[in-house]
């Protein structure tokens, strides 16, 4: 099963404490003209990455996230690969 894919996250589990490092990922789809100025949906519905949740259930509960920010701007064209700091 490799090369399936360009992303990948991690778990990181030590004998007391549990991270998660996000990888490259972005949480939702924001679509073009609803950009706000923190980086969130002004109105209507939007796709949200259903991967997180997947994630916490299978591995969690985690002491710490590590969530990537970086490439987000226009967030129209980037908020489907790229966290936003918003």
């Amino acid at each position: 099963m490799f090369f399936q894919t360009l992303w990948c996250s991690w778990v990181l589990e030590g004998e007391t404490k549990k991270a998660f490092f996000a990888g490259d990922t972005g949480f939702c789809t924001v679509a073009k003209g609803s950009d706000h100025p923190g980086g969130v949906p002004v109105s209507g519905s939007f796709s949200v990455c259903s991967a997180f949740e997947k994630i916490g259930n299978r591995f969690g509960p985690f002491d710490a996230a590590y969530i990537p920010i970086g490439a987000y701007d226009p967030r129209f064209f980037m908020s489907a690969v790229h966290c936003s700091p918003g």
